[in-house]
Formats: C-alpha cells, structure tokens, sequence
C-alpha cells in the first residue's frame, strides 16, 4: 500500500468502509458493508520495490458475507511500471453548482464511455495510439507510455447528459522526471465532445522513468428542461384551469447563459417547453398572440419574476436535472368584439366573408385581418330565421371565409348543390328556409357574436344559382328618334298655349 492510500469506493457507506493502513499488504472491506446486486468497486494506490507484473488474490473463504464465504480463489493482475500513464475518470456532477469534482457518494460514475488516446497536442489531427472504455467506476487508464506529448479524447457524450467542466489532470514525476499538464475543453463542433490535449510526459534521462499524469477528468451533468402554456384565462385568476383551452402558434424565446437563445412555437393545447438546458438563469419571453388582450403570466414550479415586464418572465435559475413546470401566459377576450359579416358570389359560388374585431382598445389587443394562427378558434354557426342550426363550422379564425350552406360540389368542382334548388329531370326553384337571410353567430369562450347576412342577388356576372336557370331581367326600351321628335313637338305646342293665355289674361287686367 502507499504511504497515502488514496481510497476510493463505490459501495454503499463510502470509503469509512474500507480499511487500508499505510504500507499494509491487504485492503479490508469492513464487517458490516452492504455490496449492492452486481457488485463494487475499492481504489487504492499501491506501490512496489520493483517494477513489474503482480497478482491481488483473495483466496477461498477469505471473504466473509451473509451468503457464505467465497468458495473459489479471486485473482487479479497488477502492473507496477516505471514508464509514463495517463488516467482520469468520466463522472455525473450532480453538485448544485457543477465543479467538475468527483464527490464520493454524489457523484456518478459513468462506465463504458470511450476515450482515446493520442499522440501529440491534437484529438483531430494526432495519431491514434489507444482506445479504452471506462470501466465500472468510470475510471480510464493508459500505460507503459514513453515520454512524449499525448491528448486524450473523449469521444461520445453520454446520452442524456450535457458536458460539464473537464479538468486537466496533474504531473506525478518519478525520479526527477518532468512533465506539463494539458489544455481542457469542450470543443464547439462536438468532435470529440470533450479534450484535453498536449499533455507532456518527460522521463528523467533514463528511457524507462516517466512521469504520469493522473485525475484527467470529464465531468457532465444532467440538463433541465422548462415548460409551460399559454391559455384562455376565462376568468382572469392567473391560474390555468380545466376548461380553459390552449391558445397555439403562439412563438415563445427563451435567453440563457453564454447568449443561449431558442425559439418555439406552442402546440395545438398551448403547451410549450425547452430541453437540453445547461444550468443558468433564464428568461423566457411570448410574442404577443394578435386578437387576445393580455392577462396573467405565472412563474412555475423553480420561481422567477412574472411582474416587471408584460409577456416576460424573468430570473428563473435552473440547475442541473431541474424540470420547471408552469411558466405560464394567461390571454383575455375583448368584452366588446363584434362579427361582420356579407354574402359576395364569386364564380357562381355563395360566400360569406366575416371577420370578428374590437371597436376600442383592450389590453394589448392587436385584432388583425389576417389574423395568425393564435388568434381564438371560433366555432361559426348559420341560423335561420326560423331558430334552426343549418351548419357549423368549428376551430375558425377570426376572419375568414365560408360557403354559403346547402352549396356543393363534387370532386371535379362542379356544382350539384344550391340552396333553394332540387335537381329532378331539370333544376326546380323551391322554398328553402337557408334563403334569403340567416343569422352568423361566433361563438368563442362563453361569448356568442350576431350578424344577419343575405343570400347574395343573382347577377349576369355571377348567378349563385344552378347554370342555365337565370334569366336577365327584359329592359326598357328606349324611344326612338321619331318618339322623341313628336313628344318635343308636343311640349312645344303645349307652351306656346300657355303664353298664348297668360298674355291674354294680363291684357283683360
């Protein structure tokens, strides 16, 4: 044993459950210690009075459990070199603020990730050497080196984690052998994932005596996620409740550390959420959806400030692992919309075009005739005159368009169908209670909208009625020249009368 032992453990209880003194020829797991299904691991540092080749050996029944003793000799090789090494460990850092420090009992190891060793001060451009995988306690370890400068690559991020801080590790010399330590970092293309390269191992003027360099470690950390919704807040409690729908399409950008910038867009619920998050402060920010007037934003489940600024909450600490629930953006309803409304024909067809808009200002309300994808979903119903339901159309925008009921067509876009018409061995008018006046109503929200629309006038241009059933009204004629010579000659005659007695009227004065 070394003179410092250097324990390290895996098993449950940590290391003040292994006994290994200074310079003691055996390391005890003590009375006691549970050792989980599968099993783990002790570390300790070793030396020899020479180097070589060494067996650890346990031998039948030196191993006392709850189960019986061991009843098979336990074996392993040991190599004591005096040539160069390089090691580390790749690890889980699950401390509140990541440190890149392996923690006994909080952090976690993490076995068979790849790493590769290289020579040289480069992972792209050096030679490949070696490649190893971790093993049970996340431990890596190259040996019997010659001096030189080498870099070890980690090749692969662990699925589900994020890098962490990856540290250099230290020169160990042996005999008066030198060495430098390597530059870490996490690489920006991802390839590897994480370096730490130009690591020299000088010997001492003897070949066969180099240094090492221990504690190479990659260190990653689980990454948080946030979440949330932007919703109809019916009754303006700032709290999402059932019933109160999503409103989606809504863009929303969240701002992190190192200038961390993502953009998404709310789901068909309203529903949003981010993935992947380092640790850091946050803010999240909606763009205001056009036709809804603003209402309550909430922080969620990890705090933040939802007060200073409109659509922004802001100050939101996330740390490794966290998942923040309910960043929430509450939306209102103008209580003073109004439905327009009038039937056009177009190409033969009966159309309604409406749109829904506030006469003044609410909030932010920002109603828009090319409303986007955000604005409310209206449910748009056509009522006659006499009460009855004709159609209904749901999930419509605020403006839009709409064939007029009882029109169809069939898949070569021709017409079959109109609205006081029936089709028998020819095209027959006949009472319909769809023409000539229904009543649209919008409904969003509890809020139900009106307008009287009528069936649109069958024109030359555009007849809204089955072809070859229109017939342009006959004109009036208009008066020939000769007509309109007599009628001039009679008006003529008819004024000359009338001098003719108004002057004999005053001469009798």
């Amino acid at each position: 044993m070394a003179t410092a032992p250097n324990i390290a453990t895996s098993c449950p209880g940590g290391n003040g459950i292994v006994t290994a003194a200074a310079n003691a020829t055996r390391v005890q797991i003590n009375s006691g210690a549970v050792i989980p299904s599968g099993g783990c691991s002790v570390e300790v540092d070793v030396v020899a009075a020479e180097p070589g080749n060494y067996i650890n050996h346990i031998p039948a029944g030196a191993l006392q459990t709850n189960f019986g003793p061991n009843e098979e000799p336990a074996e392993s090789p040991l190599l004591i070199s005096t040539l160069g090494y390089i090691s580390g460990k790749v690890f889980i850092d699950r401390e509140p603020v990541p440190d890149g420090i392996w923690h006994a009992g909080r952090s976690t190891a993490i076995a068979g990730n790849t790493i590769e060793l290289r020579s040289g001060g480069s992972c792209t451009a050096g030679t490949l050497l070696s490649t190893t995988t971790t093993d049970a306690s996340g431990n890596y370890f190259f040996s019997e080196l010659p001096a030189g400068t080498y870099s070890v690559c980690q090749v692969e991020q662990l699925s589900g984690t994020l890098n962490s801080i990856t540290t250099e590790g230290v020169i160990n010399p042996y005999n008066g052998s030198t060495g430098t330590v390597g530059s870490a970092s996490n690489p920006d293309s991802g390839t590897p994932t994480s370096q730490i390269v130009g690591i020299v191992l000088n010997n001492n003027g003897n070949a066969d005596e180099v240094s090492g360099s221990p504690q190479n470690n990659f260190s990653e950390i689980l990454p948080a996620r946030i979440s949330g919704w932007v919703y109809h807040d019916r009754n303006d409690d700032g709290v999402r409740d059932g019933g109160e729908e999503g409103i989606p399409n809504v863009v929303i950008t969240l701002t992190g550390p190192n200038g961390l910038t993502k953009t998404t867009t709310t789901a068909a619920d309203g529903s949003w959420f981010f993935d992947e998050l380092p640790p850091g402060e946050y803010t999240v920010t909606e763009t205001h959806p056009d036709v809804w007037g603003d209402g309550k934003d909430t922080a969620g489940s990890k705090g933040g400030d939802a007060s200073t600024v409109n659509d922004v909450i802001s100050n939101i600490t996330l740390v490794a692992g966290d998942d923040a629930i309910n960043y929430n953006f509450g939306e209102l309803l103008s209580p003073d919309m109004v439905l327009t409304a009038s039937a056009v024909c177009d190409a033969g067809v009966p159309y309604v075009n409406y749109s829904v808009s506030s006469p003044s200002p609410f909030g932010r309300m920002a109603f828009n005739a090319a409303a986007t994808g955000s604005s409310p979903a209206f449910t748009i119903s056509w009522v006659t005159t006499g009460g009855r339901l004709a159609d209904r159309a749901s999930n419509q925008p605020a403006s839009g368009t709409l064939v007029w009921p009882g029109y169809q067509e069939d898949e070569d876009h021709h017409a079959i169908a109109f609205p006081g018409w029936v089709l028998e061995d020819e095209w027959e008018q006949v009472s319909d209670d769809r023409r000539p006046d229904m009543t649209l109503v919008a409904s969003v929200g509890g809020m139900e909208l009106t307008a009287l629309v009528t069936y649109p006038e069958a024109t030359r241009a555009c007849a809204a009625q089955p072809s070859g059933t229109f017939t342009p009204p006959t004109p009036i004629a208009a008066p020939t020249t000769t007509v309109w010579g007599l009628m001039l000659l009679s008006a003529l005659l008819m004024l000359g009368t009338w001098y003719q007695q108004r002057y004999r009227l005053r001469i009798r004065n």
